[in-house]
């Protein structure tokens, strides 16, 4: 049966009038509201969608009878037209509203099965990057978002989604490795850096300690020179200060020869002593001058090999310097303090034995005190002081 009614027993004349029409267009409606529609079983379905192909059977029969009956009846031609338009829109509303269920199921079984092939469009899209080697917490990350989409109910699509799920699970695992891989090589690259670095900034440091040791032993060295060029001066100075004081004594003893011969003897013993004593002390600070030198040296080799033992050692031999420069400098006014108390006695002795000439007999006149100064030193009465005929 292909009609909700039996349309063959009617005749177009008692369907296309305004009653008519309604009784049919009743029947259909009745008839096809009367069937109990269920849109949740694969039977429900068919049974809505059959019912719907007869409502549109049946549409198409009334038209095709109504079609007779204009080239039958041109005088009923506007009524049987608008009657039709009638039945066309009645017919497709009930159509409509009885195949509204399946028309509401069928489209949310679209975007159901869409929902589902996006899905597994989704699978594709997560193993596709940008770079060929993505961070490895980007494909962990995609990774997780894999498991969060396949956890969705895939209903019929279990076994598609299953098998793209593996696919692509494989694929990020893959890439997972390779970027593990990549990230590790250049990590190692990176330490390999790092070292190099570090190698070159210790080459570089100990490039600058070795100058620095090569600038201090040459600082040391030049100290060391400094210091014996200086000890070198000062001992010439003591030279040529002996020297001075030798041309002194030497004037002295000149211009005392017309005034005693043993104070010559004494002066000229005196200053024997003194040239000896002065050249023993230039020869020992010529010894200490080169005691410095070596040890100046010693010093310097050991400040190249050892900073704080060069420090303590030229620290050391300043202070050798310095007590032999305090030594040399004692004894040399030692001397000057012996000769110049001895020079003092002898001259103290014969000023004496003078006084006592020119004040025995009395006050003398100038004369009479030249005259008995020279009987008294003649006489030996006068100490350290003779006249040589």
């Amino acid at each position: 049966m292909n009609q909700l009614v039996v349309l063959e027993q009617l005749k177009p004349l008692d369907i296309f009038t305004p009653q008519g029409t309604s009784d049919i267009l009743d029947k259909i409606k009745i008839e096809a509201r009367s069937h109990v529609l269920d849109i949740s079983t694969d039977k429900g379905r068919e049974q809505i969608r059959s019912l719907a192909y007869t409502i549109a059977r049946s549409k198409t029969l009334l038209d095709e009878m109504g079609k007779e009956l204009v080239a039958e009846q041109k005088k009923q031609l506007a009524l049987v037209d608008g009657e039709r338009k009638r039945i066309r829109d009645d017919l497709d509303a009930l159509k409509d509203e009885i195949r509204a269920p399946l028309t509401e199921w069928e489209n949310a079984e679209k975007q159901r099965v869409e929902g589902h092939e996006q899905a597994l469009k989704a699978f594709d899209s997560l193993i596709r990057f940008d770079t060929p080697h993505p961070a490895s917490v980007e494909v962990q990350n995609r990774q997780k978002a894999m498991d969060a989409a396949n956890s969705r109910d895939w209903q019929e699509f279990g076994n598609r989604a299953q098998l793209a799920y593996d696919a692509a699970r494989q694929a990020l695992s893959d890439t997972l490795q390779s970027s593990q891989k990549y990230e590790s090589e250049l990590a190692e690259l990176e330490r390999l850096r790092r070292e190099e670095a570090d190698r070159k900034a210790r080459e570089r440091e100990e490039l600058i300690k070795a100058e620095a040791a090569t600038k201090a032993k040459a600082e040391a060295e030049a100290k060391a020179r400094k210091e014996a060029e200086a000890e070198a001066a000062r001992v010439k100075a003591e030279q040529e200060k002996a020297e001075q004081e030798r041309q002194r004594i030497q004037k002295e003893k000149e211009d005392a020869e017309s005034r005693a011969k043993k104070a010559e003897a004494d002066r000229l013993a005196a200053i024997l002593k003194s040239a000896a004593d002065s050249k023993a002390a230039a020869e020992k600070a010529e010894r200490d001058r080169a005691e410095a030198e070596e040890k100046a040296a010693a010093d310097a080799k050991a400040a190249a090999e050892k900073a704080e033992l060069e420090k303590a050692a030229a620290v050391q031999a300043e202070r050798d310097r310095a007590e032999a420069v305090r030594k040399a400098e004692a004894e040399a006014a030692a001397k000057r303090e012996a000769d110049r108390k001895h020079r003092a006695k002898v001259n103290n002795e014969a000023l004496e034995a003078l006084n006592a000439v020119m004040t025995g007999d009395g006050l003398l006149s100038a004369g009479a005190a030249a005259k008995a100064i020279v009987e008294a030193i003649a006489k030996g009465m006068i100490p350290h002081v003779k006249i040589n005929y």
